[in-house]
């Protein structure tokens, strides 16, 4: 699985073992625990645990549930973003504020001539595709990683004058660090004109 967008399989930065900890004993409660619960069975202070949820939560690995008073956590039942990465039909890549690739779907891959292995968790303007570097070099990626939604029309080769959409959204990654996720679509005839 790919960077969120970060990899949501690794643990989370500045959470030690604690997250996994928590993970690892939701997957042996299919009904869920309290934070007090899971404090005490994984030998962690309240505190840190709840940190450590909600962590977990924005990351979209374990759900939140209000039984009564008592809100219980349980592992994730829903897909997260980017187990459904891979299907997304539109050119799609993710990179961090310090330009390293975190994600790249496939059509992507196909689009600008990548292999995903060979392109994530790489610096951008490390990856062998002059177009990835204009993208991220541009003027609209800095405002986009500084939180404002940009798009662009991008030639895509000078020969044959080939031009596309950018799509500059500002995202929020599982490790809390800021990217942007660049889609990628053909600029209508209108516009190439």
């Amino acid at each position: 699985m790919t960077a969120e967008l970060g990899d949501p399989h690794r643990n989370l930065p500045g959470s030690g073992n604690g997250a996994a900890r928590i993970l690892s004993l939701l997957k042996e409660e299919a009904h869920g625990l309290s934070i007090s619960d899971i404090s005490r069975r994984i030998s962690l202070n309240r505190s840190s645990t709840a940190k450590y949820l909600g962590m977990l939560v924005t990351a979209g690995r374990v759900e939140m549930c209000t039984v009564g008073s008592a809100k219980v956590y349980l592992l994730s039942s829903r897909p997260s973003l980017l187990e459904l990465f891979d299907y997304i039909q539109e050119s799609v890549i993710v990179v961090d504020a310090d330009l390293a690739v975190r994600a790249i779907n496939p059509a992507c891959c196909t689009r600008l001539g990548l292999v995903k292995e060979e392109t994530v968790d790489r610096a951008a303007v490390s990856v062998s595709s002059p177009f990835l570097k204009e993208l991220v070099a541009s003027e609209t990626f800095s405002r986009a990683i500084r939180g404002t939604e940009q798009v662009s029309e991008i030639r895509t080769d000078s020969g044959t004058g080939a031009r596309c959409l950018a799509t500059y959204v500002p995202v929020v990654l599982f490790n809390g660090q800021y990217g942007v996720a660049i889609t990628l679509r053909d600029a209508p005839e209108k516009l190439r004109e």
